[in-house]
C-alpha cells in the first residue's frame, strides 16, 4: 500500500517537474535559455498548417493559422540546435506550399512571417521586439 502511494507521489513530482520546466530550452553548458518564435500572419482565406524542417530533421507541423489571423508559434527546442530552418505553410482548400527558404534560427529569435493573400511567398522579417 505504501509503495503504491509513494509511487503515485513520485509520479505527480515528475509531471510537475516536467511541466515546470515546458518551454525552456537548455544549452550544452547547462544553462536555459529562451525559445525561438515566429509571429506568423496569414493574410489568405484559407486555413494554413505551419511546418519547419531543417538540415536532418523532417518536416514538422508547427502551427495552425486560421485565415486573417496572427499567431505566435514557438520552435520546438530540437529544431533550434541545428541552426538553420525552413517553414513552409500548407494551405487547406489549395495546393499551394509557399516557403521561406533556409533561415538562422537561434534561441531568443523572433521573425514575423507573412502570408500574403496571393500565397505565392512566405515573407520573413526580423522581428521588432
Amino acid at each position: 500500500m505504501k509503495d503504491k502511494v509513494y509511487r503515485r507521489w513520485i509520479a505527480i513530482v515528475g509531471v510537475l517537474g516536467i511541466s515546470a520546466c515546458a518551454g525552456r530550452v537548455q544549452s550544452a553548458s547547462g544553462d536555459y535559455q529562451e525559445p525561438a518564435r515566429l509571429h506568423f500572419t496569414n493574410e489568405t482565406l484559407d486555413q494554413a498548417d505551419v511546418y519547419a524542417f531543417g538540415p536532418g530533421l523532417a518536416r514538422t507541423r508547427i502551427g495552425t493559422v486560421m485565415a486573417g489571423r496572427t499567431e505566435t508559434i514557438v520552435i520546438p527546442s530540437a529544431m533550434l540546435h541545428q541552426g538553420e530552418v525552413s517553414v513552409f505553410a500548407r494551405l487547406v482548400a489549395s495546393s499551394a506550399t509557399p516557403e521561406t527558404g533556409p533561415f538562422a534560427l537561434h534561441s531568443g529569435d523572433a521573425f514575423n512571417i507573412r502570408l500574403p493573400m496571393d500565397a505565392r511567398a512566405l515573407v520573413l522579417l526580423p522581428a521588432k521586439e
